[in-house]
C-alpha cells in the first residue's frame, strides 16, 4: 500500500441514529376527531361550497361512540334537518365507516325516471290480473316510491342505517320490497356489499336489490353514459337438515343494458318480489313469477333525459353569472337574522376547530399533508350587516 495514499474516511455514525434504528417505528399521528371532520363536511355541503360537492360521495372512518354523538351535535348547530332530509348517509358499524352522498342532477333524474318506469309497468301488470286476482291487483297498486327514506338495519347484530337511492314499498310494512342503488364504475364493487346489507340486515324482508352501474367512459373528459350495467340480488334460503341457512344470491351479474345492446331486455323485478307471503300463498305460480322487464331502448332514453338535466344545471350557473354582470343592477345581499347568525357561528366554530387540528398535526409532523377539504369561511361573513334606513325620493 502506498503510504502516501490515505484511506477514504466514512462519515461517523451518530450515536443517536444508532439508538433510533434499534427502536420500533413510531405510531402514526392521531388523525384528530373524526366527528369534527364529519361536522365540517356537512356544514360545507349545507353552504353549497364547490369543493365539498366536487365528489358525489365521501366516506369517513368514525367509531360507533362518535357516530352516536353525531345527531345531538348536528342539532346543536341547526343542521339535523338538513342531514336527515337532504344528505344521503350510510353508516356501517362493522366497518366503522360513514358515507355521505350528495348526488348530481343526472343521478337523481335517472333514478326517479327508472323507478317511475317500473311503477308504470307494475300498474299494467296489476290491471292484467285484476279479473282473476283482485286482491293481488289492489295490493300492487298500493306500491309507492319511497325515494331516499332511511332504512334501519341490523348488521352483525348492530344497528345501522342506510339511505338508498330509491325503493318501492307499502305504507303498512316496516321494510320496502325492493331497493335501487346507482353506482359508477369506480365503486361498482360496493354494490355487492350494499345488497348484502339490505337483504340480511332486514332479515330477508327486502326481497330484491337492483344495482345500476352507470357506464361513463374512463380516462377522458366526462361524457354521457350510454349504458347501465344491471345487477340483481335476492334472498337465499338453503335447507340443511333442520336448519335454514339464510344468505344472499346474486341472480344477475352486471348485464349491460343500453346503446351497446339495443335489443337486450332484463327482468328487473317479479311479482313475487313485490308481494308479502300472505298474498303469495293464494297466488298461482304463473302470476307470482311474472316479470317487470326493462328494454335497452328504455334505458337509453332514461340516460339521455338525465344527461339533459345535468347539462341544464350547468347552464343555470352560467346564466345566473351573466345576469349579475348586467349594467345598472345592484344585487343586494339578504340580511342575516339573529337566529341564523347564531347557527352559522356554531358551524364556523366546528370548522375553525378542524383547521386548528390540522395545523397542530402539521406542526408536529413535517411530512403531514392536509387532505383537500372545503375552505373555512371568513368570520366576517358571519357578522350581521348594519341596516340603514331607506330614503325614498
Amino acid at each position: 500500500m502506498n503510504p502516501h495514499h490515505s484511506l477514504p474516511m466514512s462519515s461517523p455514525v451518530s450515536p443517536s441514529k444508532v439508538h433510533r434504528d434499534r427502536l420500533p417505528p413510531s405510531p402514526p399521528k392521531s388523525p384528530g376527531s373524526s366527528l369534527s371532520r364529519v361536522l365540517s363536511h356537512i356544514a360545507a355541503l349545507h353552504h353549497g361550497e364547490p369543493t365539498a360537492r366536487a365528489a358525489s360521495e365521501q366516506t369517513f372512518p368514525i367509531l360507533e361512540t362518535e357516530h352516536a354523538r353525531l345527531g345531538p351535535r348536528l342539532d346543536e348547530i341547526g343542521l339535523c334537518g338538513f342531514y336527515q332530509n337532504k344528505v344521503r348517509h350510510d353508516y356501517d358499524p362493522s366497518l366503522g365507516q360513514l358515507t355521505l352522498r350528495m348526488p348530481t342532477p343526472r343521478h337523481d333524474v335517472f333514478v326517479r325516471g327508472f323507478v317511475d318506469l317500473i311503477l308504470k309497468k307494475i300498474s299494467t301488470q296489476a290491471r292484467l290480473v285484476e279479473q282473476g286476482y283482485p286482491v293481488v291487483s289492489r295490493r300492487l297498486l298500493e306500491l309507492q316510491s319511497l325515494s331516499t327514506t332511511d332504512i334501519n338495519l341490523l348488521i352483525d347484530d348492530k344497528p345501522a342505517n342506510k339511505s338508498p337511492d330509491a325503493s318501492l314499498g307499502y305504507p303498512d310494512r316496516e321494510y320496502p320490497q325492493a331497493v335501487f342503488e346507482v353506482s359508477y364504475s369506480q365503486d361498482r364493487r360496493a354494490l355487492e356489499r350494499l345488497a348484502w346489507s339490505y337483504i340480511m340486515g332486514s332479515s330477508h324482508s327486502i326481497r330484491c336489490v337492483v344495482g345500476l352501474d352507470l357506464d361513463y367512459p374512463r380516462n377522458r373528459a366526462p361524457s354521457p353514459a350510454q349504458n347501465a350495467h344491471v345487477s340483481i340480488w335476492r334472498p337465499l334460503v338453503e335447507i340443511e337438515g333442520n336448519t335454514e341457512n339464510m344468505d344472499v344470491k346474486q341472480e344477475i351479474a352486471s348485464q349491460c343494458l343500453g346503446a351497446h345492446s339495443p335489443d337486450h331486455t332484463i327482468a328487473v323485478v317479479s311479482i313475487r318480489d313485490l308481494l308479502g307471503d300472505e298474498f303469495l300463498k293464494d297466488t298461482s305460480r304463473d302470476i307470482a313469477e311474472r316479470k317487470i322487464v326493462v328494454t335497452a331502448r328504455e334505458m337509453t332514453g332514461l340516460l339521455e333525459n338525465a344527461e339533459r338535466f345535468q347539462q341544464s344545471s350547468i347552464r343555470q350557473t352560467e346564466r345566473a353569472f351573466q345576469e349579475r354582470q348586467a349594467q345598472g343592477r345592484n344585487w343586494r345581499k339578504r340580511r342575516i337574522t339573529p337566529d341564523e347568525e347564531l347557527s352559522e357561528g356554531r358551524e364556523a366554530e366546528y370548522r375553525t376547530s378542524e383547521s386548528t387540528v390540522e395545523q397542530q398535526r402539521s406542526d408536529d409532523d413535517t411530512s403531514y399533508t392536509p387532505a383537500a377539504r372545503s375552505p373555512v369561511r371568513s368570520d366576517s361573513s358571519l357578522l350581521r350587516r348594519p341596516t340603514r334606513p331607506r330614503i325614498d325620493n
